[in-house]
């Protein structure tokens, strides 16, 4: 199955996030009914899938509840992070589909080593691939394939056809015609030969595939049995060379237990400059930001961190061997005892790592064989053929590295605009480490001793130059007016939200039937920004009055939580908006009861209680199972049911807390169990998205309390349809305290006393205002709109 979501999101055309890939599968489609001889071996399903924008639930829906689901055996993800560049393999779940791709595809590109950056987290964002993968929400194995590049335009109107370089298209379907080809036969083999063949294929593991592509041409791929031997191979290799040199040099190799003394000695070096190559340009990044309050001066001239962060690295590298002399008597002899502790260094990483199926395992096992391999070449002393020996046995690593570096610094700088307002240097702090790393993966700390025996005298000079450059550069980028962070084609990114504050008009909440009157309390424009640079820069360059800022609640942003938490943004007071909708968002409760509620309670021996649904028999609240006794008891819930009134389509959110949530239905006939819910989403084997016909809706926790669900956020977006938007939610939960005289246990309809529950409304409406629109006219040229809504928001207690 083929899968590209056809919406683009709010204010961008969309052009490499997704209608380029649309584009490939329509042309995929046309070419093989075009050639009914020449079909692939297996079916072939597209999906089109719409809402990934938002929260994904076109792909969520058809896990759910297609009946297709069961015919898939394999699906390819077609996304973008940015419209510039080749087609990469970034992620994959089922270890043979990464080998049939790497067997198949015409010009394969990835390395596993950005499969590891994006399950860390450090890129935001999701993907229909979550949801259909069985590493994450879904159930299927496959592989997740995006442009990288370009990343300054992602989600901006800067996602133009103009961005997408000539031919990539072509490549691409060129690439996905030979991959279906591959994995439609790797199905078919297996179906062929068994049904038990079939289904061990395709049977969830947590096992990945290493996988590397070389030139665009070749993928090398392994799996992880084959890495646990062929990892440690070179730590075995060159744990044992001192040894090994003994025997095979007995006149010029040190003796065994110096060699070991002086490969140890290099390798504890190894590792200080290893850490400090990170460590300082690193801390220099976020030095330089705090203390200019300019952060991000390379944004737009990416070089300039290039000079800054990249320089400092190579030097903090080579300092520490500078003072070596490698021309003659022991210097000679130590060389490639050092060369072996770079090695070391490199091969015990390796194995660890393999050890806890990181991918990038595979980098320094990589340079700690070609180490050892280099160390043995320079021990026959430093020469036009030795050097060439050393040269060829690390080409390899120098040239994946070297590749994998510059792909990886150019995706990340440029999306550091998208990182969030944490504190002012935390973009600086994120790319001087990426380039620090990027400087060390080059050189392989193994090297480093070469490059200084090749130096010589002047390597000190070079540190010195370096370190000079680097300190130089920071400084005179933090003066002002220097170094300007954005341009047009590197953009800051604005989110514009015209916020407005409601409440009942007559101040009353309202049970039953008919409308709630709605009145406007306050409005403001907010001004968001999500990178390092505060919001405030904008909004000066906009013409807005900074001393007329006003102080902001902190929900201003909540119709698109939870990227809100990462917003930095300044409020400026406004007159509400004219026409977005007749009727005011609102939340009615039209019936409420109190239901008896069977359960197990398990106690541990510390007495502490732990609820397991009945339904579920999940473990709510902290704690194990284990060791617990067990009673089957009768709690009093609350049963409330309500009905939140739109208009007409929006992204909205709503915030319940103040009670402990036992359950809710956000699908008539559905119930969700609170603890179970949020315990699969822990394990990473929930399903957040839920899908009712073309809303889509999910659910988060915020936080815990007393062994139940205190908050949870409800989130959902809408697409057209005719009439005013009603959307039903039932709650169940523990009320504050049992109402006096009520008997317990009794199911009754319950009485108008306040049970504690707290609901927050955020409606948006993404359509283009007059005031809006006014609004992005003041917007400098060096600056892009990310997302822009009318918002209304108000505030309910049942």
């Amino acid at each position: 199955m083929l899968v590209a979501h056809h919406d683009s999101p709010v204010g961008s055309p969309g052009a490499g996030d997704d209608a380029s890939n649309v584009g490939v599968m329509m042309e995929l489609a046309s070419n093989l009914v075009a050639d009914p001889e020449r079909l692939p071996a297996s079916p072939v399903m597209f999906l089109f899938s719409g809402a990934e924008e938002p929260l994904c639930q076109s792909a969520a829906a058809f896990m759910k509840s297609s009946p297709w689901v069961s015919r898939v055996g394999v699906f390819i993800n077609l996304e973008s992070i940015g419209p510039g560049g080749s087609p990469i393999v970034f992620q994959h779940a089922g270890a043979w589909v990464i080998e049939a791709y790497g067997k198949g595809a015409m010009h394969p590109r990835g390395a596993i080593a950005a499969q590891d950056i994006f399950e860390s987290g450090l890129v935001l964002g999701d993907t229909d691939y979550r949801q259909l993968s069985y590493r994450h929400r879904g159930g299927l194995p496959g592989i997740d394939i995006a442009y990288l590049l370009s990343g300054a335009a992602y989600h901006t109107d800067r996602d133009t056809l103009d961005a997408i370089r000539p031919g990539v298209l072509q490549e691409t379907g060129e690439t996905l015609t030979s991959v279906i080809r591959s994995l439609s036969d790797a199905l078919a083999s297996a179906a062929n030969e068994s049904p038990d063949k079939l289904r061990s294929l395709l049977k969830p593991t947590v096992h990945k595939r290493m996988f590397m592509s070389i030139g665009g041409k070749y993928m090398l791929t392994y799996s992880m049995a084959t890495a646990e031997m062929l990892h440690n191979v070179p730590l075995v290799a060159a744990s044992t060379a001192p040894v090994i040199l003994g025997l095979l040099l007995p006149g010029k190799a040190l003796p065994t237990l110096e060699g070991f003394k002086a490969m140890l000695s290099a390798a504890g070096v190894g590792v200080c400059t290893l850490v400090a190559g990170l460590v300082l340009p690193a801390g220099m990044g976020a030095v330089r930001a705090l203390a200019s309050g300019r952060a991000m001066v390379w944004f737009a001239n990416q070089h300039l961190a290039v000079i800054m962060y990249s320089s400092l690295a190579v030097s903090v590298l080579l300092t520490p061997w500078s003072h070596m002399d490698y021309s003659q008597g022991r210097g000679k002899q130590l060389l490639p005892y050092h060369v072996l502790g770079g090695a070391l260094v490199n091969s015990v990483i390796g194995a660890v790592l393999t050890r806890f199926g990181v991918g990038l395992s595979m980098i320094f096992a990589l340079w700690g064989g070609a180490g050892t391999l280099t160390g043995f070449c320079v021990a026959q002393g430093l020469s036009v053929t030795t050097l060439s020996g050393a040269l060829v046995a690390c080409a390899w690593p120098i040239y994946t590295c070297g590749e994998t570096a510059v792909v990886m610094a150019i995706v990340l700088m440029s999306r550091m605009s998208l990182t969030g307002h944490v504190f002012v240097g935390l973009g600086d702090t994120i790319v001087g480490f990426m380039l620090g790393l990027g400087a060390i993966s080059i050189t392989g700390c193994s090297l480093l001793p070469i490059l200084q025996a090749t130096l010589g005298r002047h390597s000190r000079k070079l540190a010195a130059v370096l370190a000079a450059t680097a300190v130089a550069a920071a400084v005179v980028c933090s003066l002002e007016g220097i170094a300007v962070p954005y341009s047009k084609d590197m953009p800051k990114r604005l989110m514009l939200g015209h916020v407005h504050y409601t409440a009942p008009a007559d101040g009353m909440q309202r049970m039953g039937e008919g409308p709630v009157p709605m009145t406007v309390l306050n409005s403001s424009w907010v001004i968001a920004s999500s990178d390092s640079n505060p919001a405030a820069m904008l909004a000066a360059a906009m013409g807005f009055n900074l001393s007329e800022a006003q102080k902001h609640v902190g929900n201003e942003w909540g119709v698109i939580y939870p990227v809100s938490k990462l917003l930095d943004f300044e409020l400026f007071p406004s007159q509400p908006a004219l026409g977005v909708v007749q009727e005011l968002p609102y939340v009615r409760s039209v019936g409420q009861r109190s239901i008896q509620h069977h359960h197990r309670v398990l106690a541990d021996a510390a007495g502490q209680r732990h609820t397991v649904g009945q339904e579920t028999g999940h473990l709510g609240g902290a704690g194990s199972a284990d060791r617990c006794s067990s009673a089957v008891v009768d709690d009093q819930l609350r049963e409330l049911q309500l009905e939140v009134f739109t208009a007409k389509p929006c992204w909205g959110t709503l915030k319940l807390s103040g009670v402990d949530l036992v359950s809710w239905s956000i699908t008539p006939g559905e119930w969700t169990d609170a603890a179970s819910f949020i315990a699969s989403e822990q394990e990473g084997s929930g399903r957040a998205l839920i899908s009712r016909k073309a809303e889509g809706i999910s659910a988060d926790e915020e936080d815990w309390g007393d062994g139940g669900v205190r908050s949870i956020v409800v989130k959902w977006t809408s697409e057209h349809r005719d009439g005013p938007l009603h959307w039903p939610l039932k709650l169940r939960f523990s009320p504050k305290q049992q109402a006096a005289g009520q008997p317990a246990g009794a199911e009754k309809e319950a009485t108008t006393e306040k049970s504690g529950l707290v609901v927050e409304l955020h409606v948006g409406y993404v359509e283009k205002t007059a005031a809006l629109a006014e609004m992005e006219a003041r917007m400098p040229e060096w600056s892009t709109l990310s997302f822009e809504a009318t918002t209304y928001i108000s505030k309910w207690e049942f």
